[in-house]
């Protein structure tokens, strides 16, 4: 407002009236009057100023048109490109070196032994406490399938120092009866074999520790 004329300012007449009545003596409740109708008029004019410079919102069309102006400009970058290279050299894994391809063959084998597990007449506890509701009754056997899953399997995984791998085990159909999601059967055992499974790959982790150290001792 402080750049328009005097003249053409919203209520400069109500002001005059008001700068007339206060040197003229009027009385008090007059000049209040006319002041405080002098000042509604100005903040009404400043709030109509204002909405008229408003900015709209872009539409949805002016939305779209922006963004694919922005994609369209970073695909067509050098700089941008040289910069996603260097980084996908420096996180991805290469999956045709010959440690990567070691580890693939690790893995044939894992599933492998994980598929000739013997079964058991039922599951061992050794000596630990399972928060389990019930005591199952059921036999142990080596999984249905075996299956890798997440970004190994996609080749999208980022290097580091340890290797992540996602391995998907399948439950035997013969372990899940028609009534066990009553009285939380299914979970009972689901923990129970998995805790089973548990065993048996941690002796025999045991058992190849052991083999080796007596293979260096003979050696």
């Amino acid at each position: 407002l402080s750049t328009m004329p005097k003249r053409d300012r919203p209520g400069s007449d109500l002001e005059r009236t008001a700068l007339r009545a206060n040197e003229g003596g009027g009385d008090d409740d007059e000049l209040r009057k006319v002041t405080e109708e002098a000042l509604a008029a100005v903040r009404a004019a400043a709030r109509q100023e204002h909405k008229e410079r408003r900015v709209k919102a872009p539409t949805v069309q002016e939305q779209l048109h922006l963004r694919d102006g922005d994609v369209e400009g970073l695909r067509h970058s050098n700089l941008l490109n040289m910069q996603i290279e260097a980084l996908l050299d420096e996180v991805c894994v290469d999956y045709a070196s010959t440690s990567a391809r070691d580890f693939e063959t690790w893995l044939r084998r894992l599933r492998s032994a994980l598929l000739a597990l013997p079964s058991a007449e039922e599951p061992h506890l050794d000596g630990d406490n399972l928060a389990l509701h019930r005591s199952p009754t059921m036999a142990w056997n080596p999984p249905a399938r075996v299956a890798l899953s997440g970004s190994h399997l996609l080749r999208t995984q980022v290097s580091g120092p340890e290797m992540n791998v996602d391995v998907l085990v399948q439950l035997p159909a013969d372990l899940v009866r028609g009534k066990d999601w009553l009285d939380h059967r299914y979970s009972d055992k689901r923990q129970l074999w998995v805790h089973h499974l548990a065993l048996l790959l941690s002796r025999r982790a045991g058992d190849a520790r052991g083999e080796g150290e007596t293979a260096e001792d003979a050696e």
